[in-house]
């Protein structure tokens, strides 16, 4: 009875003092959840991950793929189109594209509009080619020749285009612009006056130079025309005198020879 006694009190001591242990681990544990919990309550943007728990899989926005694909495509329509410049504004859509169709098939015309000057000024226009590799072809052919639009005196120019000329451009993806008022105690105010003077001095500056070169054209155009009068008197004094004669005349008396005259 006394061993039996004794081993008892030690199984009973024994479970008295596991039980003890898994009381105080729970305890630790307790504590350490309401510490976490604590944390993530103080600080909404920290995610506690515990080894069990699986990161979530980050997967792309629809919408943001669309974006993507539709900005790819317009880079794509922009890589292909040649942007012409100094072309006469009495050029039509017919006119230009006949005109550059002989470089390849032209898919679409845009006319760049000139909202700041007179409409005697020299407007752009954009020329949409089937590839990229016809609107380079289209690129060099007009920088190393003159090519010249509708009777214009003025050969046209031709360069690469730019997103920044299409007015139905898509949105770039991740962009984002934000608007906002501007107070005078701000320190952007100074900055804002400063931007808005500057483009007042660059549209006088602007006017200044499209007054200047609408006098330089129309100067130019008027030697152009005294050139071409010049030439078609002389033109016109040398076709009476070949069939009046006068000129196998004169031929025949210096030992000349003279062609037939022109009937």
């Amino acid at each position: 009875m006394t061993i039996i006694m004794g081993e008892d009190i030690k199984v009973r001591v024994a479970t008295v003092k596991s039980s003890g242990l898994r009381d105080r681990d729970t305890k630790r544990d307790a504590d350490a959840v309401s510490l976490l919990d604590t944390r993530c309550h103080e600080n909404p943007q920290t995610r506690v991950t515990t080894p069990r728990e699986e990161a979530p899989n980050t997967m792309a926005n629809p919408e943001e793929e669309e974006e993507e694909e539709k900005y790819e495509s317009f880079l794509s329509r922009v890589r292909r189109t040649v942007y012409v410049d100094e072309l006469t504004p009495h050029a039509s859509k017919s006119v230009v594209e006949s005109a550059f169709s002989q470089f390849g098939t032209v898919k679409d015309v845009i006319f760049l509009p000139n909202y700041l000057g007179p409409k005697e000024l020299p407007t752009g226009v954009l020329v949409e080619m089937e590839s990229e590799q016809t609107a380079k072809a289209v690129i060099e052919t007009v920088s190393q020749f003159p090519f010249m639009v509708a009777g214009m005196p003025r050969p046209v120019r031709a360069s690469a285009a730019r997103p920044a000329m299409f007015s139905d451009r898509p949105k770039k993806p991740g962009r984002t612009i934000q608007f906002r008022w501007v107070d005078p105690s701000d320190a952007e105010f100074d900055k804002a006056q400063r931007v808005k003077r500057l483009v007042r001095k660059h549209t006088a500056e602007a006017a200044f130079m499209i007054k200047k070169q609408l006098e330089e054209a129309e100067e130019l155009a008027k030697q152009q025309s005294e050139t071409v009068t010049t030439h078609h008197k002389k033109f016109e004094m040398i076709d009476k005198l070949t069939h009046d004669r006068v000129a196998q005349e004169l031929a025949g008396r210096y030992n000349l020879k003279c062609g037939p005259p022109h009937r």
